[in-house]
This record gives structure tokens, C-alpha cells and sequence, in this order.
């Protein structure tokens, strides 16, 4: 395995791999691929010395959130972070997603989920 140096995320005590890993593909972003080719591309990230996940619900209604967490049921959760997409309205609603995403991701919590706020202009 190679080693990707560590760097503090931000102003948080988070520790993450510099190069990351997007995982749209893996939900079939642009192009529908197969579960092995999934796991392969994972297994090849991991073996490459990556420790950082980025997902969301909304790559493949779940399946990459489904993939990486099949993937990541057999390593040590201490050994990575995941961050995730958690929703765009209400803070119930962002609560309901998140416990959604970890259910798919196999009951790992995400270090991160990320809100998005979207801001509409009246055109009047």
C-alpha cells in the first residue's frame, strides 16, 4: 500500500488523505458500470493509500453510497472519512437524509455531511 500524506481539514481536528476519493462514478455518474468494477476501483484507491470518500444520495439514488459501504464494512473505521450530501431544505429533513445516507453506508457515520442552501430571486 502507498501512503498519501494526511492534512487537517480545515479548522476541525479531521485528518483526511490529500487526494480523495469522488464517488459519482461509482453510482453510475456518466456511465453505468458494474458492482465488481465498483469495488475494483475502490480496492485500487485504498491499495493507492486513499482514506477520503466523498459521496451522496443523489449519485445513483444511493447506489454509491451502497457500493462504498459495502467496501468500507471490511476496513477499520478509524482508518477513514466519509463525507456525504445531507439535503437542501429543512433541518428535519437534512436529520432524516443523514441517518439514510449511514444506513446505506453501512451504520458508518460521515464525518461530514454537507447541506446545500439554495437561495431563490424573485424575477418581478
Amino acid at each position: 500500500m502507498n501512503q498519501i500524506a494526511a492534512r487537517r481539514l480545515g479548522t476541525t481536528a479531521l485528518k483526511v488523505s490529500a487526494l480523495g476519493f469522488g464517488a459519482a462514478p461509482i453510482g453510475g455518474f456518466r456511465a453505468t458500470i458494474t458492482e465488481a468494477e465498483a469495488q475494483a476501483l475502490l480496492e485500487a484507491a485504498w491499495q493507492g493509500g486513499v482514506r477520503f470518500f466523498d459521496t451522496s444520495p443523489f449519485y445513483g439514488y444511493g447506489r454509491s453510497e451502497l457500493r462504498l459501504g459495502h467496501f468500507l464494512r471490511q476496513r477499520a473505521r478509524e482508518e477513514f472519512i466519509i463525507s456525504t450530501k445531507i439535503g437542501r431544505d429543512s433541518f428535519q429533513h437534512s436529520t432524516i437524509a443523514m441517518m439514510a445516507s449511514c444506513v446505506r453506508l453501512n451504520n458508518h457515520a460521515c464525518a461530514l455531511g454537507f447541506r446545500a442552501w439554495i437561495s431563490c430571486l424573485s424575477m418581478t
